[in-house]
């Protein structure tokens, strides 16, 4: 038993000896040359360099400032100093190819865009048209992998990437990363893999307003698994953390090779606001919003990248709490679809203060000025905080809880061709109102002279909103104990004012505000005064005058031009004329 024993040894020792002596006659640095570069660079459409190349049965094979050439085959598109493989000989015996460790060192990738849009990656593995239709068409069996595969540990250290882009359509980048994974095949058939992806964004350069951000972190924890034969990945797990924003991703990437078409499911879980807020200030200027409590969203995505208009998509996004300026929105929630490049907001709810707010819109992505549509209804919201946040000239000037049912439709993404094409329909209703502090009520204080018209309290305003060709037309009534107007007229997107209404006084209002001489002959049969009006200007600086003849004609029905004229009864005259003069001269008796 021992002489068999030691036979087995000896045999095994043989074998051994002859392995390495085979290895270290035949497989040579030169021979791995020899077969490596034209190899791979058949296989890239890529010049490539080597430096040196080691062999060591206990160290592996170390491959010295490995480079791959840009198609000008002197700029590096990837260089790394040390590329490292250790790996173990008997499994090669038995077809298996067992790799304790990929090292890849100092790696270097630049990746850039050419003003013509297309990437510096885009022609990798591309075949020249001429000569080669009947390599690229081989047998079944090629598309698997001849032998069992396994990689313990795949590693890149001290890692750099940048990306440039002459179109400046993205942003310039700079940053490192660094690779920790394993892949493994049982059949040939099929790879998996597993790791971790670390990356750090040193520099992030917006082109459209240079803004540099910096140090952004992030991580992407993943399992996949590629179909060679089928050319599909499967995610199975993807978490994906910018900064402190987690993403989990699963699905489904069909077709890699050629066309790729995904089925992706994303989820952001229940997530702290303010880091999410944090993120996004560091690219952009929130102007105002800010975000408290929690977020959460869920989606999906599916079609081909490359066909924009095949991509379909739907989710729904959950906010606990979001400020604008003085205005909190609190439960929001958002449902939507995309299909045949309509993009549409199912559903949109939240709460602000008592008041509810619900919104549908569909915006047709598959024009270049985009064509939307809007309809939604407001319960109950201040208008203070609408007014506050959204019209900051005119705050703290109008309050009141405003109800609102508004539709509309437009196109265009520039603001003049949206106020051009826009087109409105609404309704509001205002309760327990307000006016003051307000240009359009101390102006018209100062020309009744009375300092009590300088606040307006509503007790009910409502009326009905047209918008057309970049105007508004406005049909109102506004009533308070004092007070009740009927404003009409158009209200330009540019806040230009060409409105009229009946200003009806009460009868406490009317003694201060008329000259008690010709009082009685513009009140009502209760004792209100009433003032036709017109408004011109604009919102901040809106200008008021009498509607001269609107009024004349009141008088008259009054019988006060008889009365006036009645000594020159039977004279002959030009009615139209001679009738004007006095009647503007009233007029300009009736305030004090």
């Amino acid at each position: 038993m021992k002489k068999i024993f030691l036979l087995i040894i000896a045999a095994i020792t043989i074998i051994v000896i002859t392995l390495i002596f085979f290895i270290k006659t035949y497989v040579t640095p030169e021979r791995i040359k020899t077969f490596l570069i034209p190899y791979a660079e058949q296989t890239l459409n890529r010049k490539i360099s080597i430096g040196e190349i080691k062999i060591n049965l206990l160290k592996g094979i170390v491959v010295k400032d490995f480079a791959v050439k840009e198609t000008d085959e002197k700029t590096d598109f990837v260089k790394c100093r040390d590329f490292i493989l250790k790996f173990q000989l008997l499994p090669l015996l038995s077809r298996k190819v067992v790799i304790d460790e990929l090292k890849i060192l100092s790696p270097e990738v630049r990746i850039s865009r050419n003003n013509k849009g297309r990437f510096n990656f885009e022609d990798i593995g591309e075949k020249e048209k001429t000569g080669k239709v009947k390599e690229e068409k081989q047998p079944a069996e090629t598309q698997v992998l001849p032998i069992s595969l396994l990689v313990n540990n795949i590693s890149a250290k001290d890692s750099s990437f940048s990306f440039t882009d002459s179109t400046k359509g993205l942003p310039d980048i700079k940053g490192s990363f660094a690779i920790y994974a394993s892949i493994k095949s049982a059949d040939g058939a099929e790879l998996f893999s597993e790791g971790k992806i670390d990356a750090k964004f040193d520099e992030i350069v917006l082109q459209t307003s240079k803004k540099e951000i910096k140090n952004i972190k992030a991580s992407l924890n993943y399992s996949t698994r590629i179909d060679l034969e089928s050319k599909n990945i499967r995610i199975d797990k993807a978490e994906l953390k910018i900064q402190k924003i987690l993403l989990l991703v699963t699905g489904m990437i069909k077709s890699f090779g050629k066309e790729p078409e995904i089925d992706i499911t994303v989820s952001v879980p229940k997530t702290k606001s303010a880091d999410l807020q944090k993120l996004i200030t560091s690219f952009t200027d929130m102007k105002g919003l800010a975000l408290s409590d929690s977020f959460s969203a869920d989606l999906r995505l599916t079609g081909k990248p490359q066909k924009l208009d095949s991509l379909k998509s739907n989710g729904e996004i959950k906010m606990k709490s979001l400020t604008y300026k003085s205005m909190t929105v609190t439960d929001f929630y958002t449902k939507y679809t995309l299909k045949d490049s309509k993009f549409e907001i199912v559903k949109m709810t939240a709460a602000a203060g008592n008041g509810k707010l619900d919104v549908n819109s569909v915006i047709d992505l598959s024009t270049p000025e985009y064509v939307y549509s809007l309809s939604g209804s407001i319960d109950s919201l201040h208008v203070d905080e609408v007014v506050n946040s959204f019209f900051p000239k005119a705050k703290d000037t109008v309050f009141g809880l405003l109800s609102l049912n508004l539709k509309l439709n437009g196109s265009g993404t520039l603001p003049e061709n949206i106020k051009k094409n826009l087109v409105a329909d609404g309704d509001f209703n205002i309760k327990d109102g307000k006016i003051t502090n307000a240009k359009i009520a101390d102006n018209l204080s100062v020309l009744l002279k009375t300092d009590e018209l300088k606040t307006i309290n509503m007790k009910q305003a409502n009326g009905t909103v047209k918008i057309r060709n970049s105007a508004a037309r406005l049909d109102s009534m506004f009533l308070s104990d004092d007070i009740s107007m009927n404003p009409s007229g158009h209200i330009g997107l540019d806040e230009s004012l060409d409105l009229v209404f009946d200003l009806k006084l009460s009868p406490r209002l009317s003694k201060k505000a008329l000259g008690s001489g010709v009082a009685k002959y513009i009140k009502d049969e209760e004792g209100w005064g009433i003032i036709p009006m017109k408004v011109s200007g604009t919102f901040s600086d809106p200008s008021y005058s009498v509607d001269v003849a609107k009024a004349g004609t009141r008088v008259i029905e009054k019988g006060l031009i008889d009365k006036l004229f009645k000594k020159d009864k039977g004279r002959k005259r030009d009615k139209t004329q001679e009738d004007k003069k006095p009647v503007e001269d009233l007029l300009k008796g009736i305030f004090r």
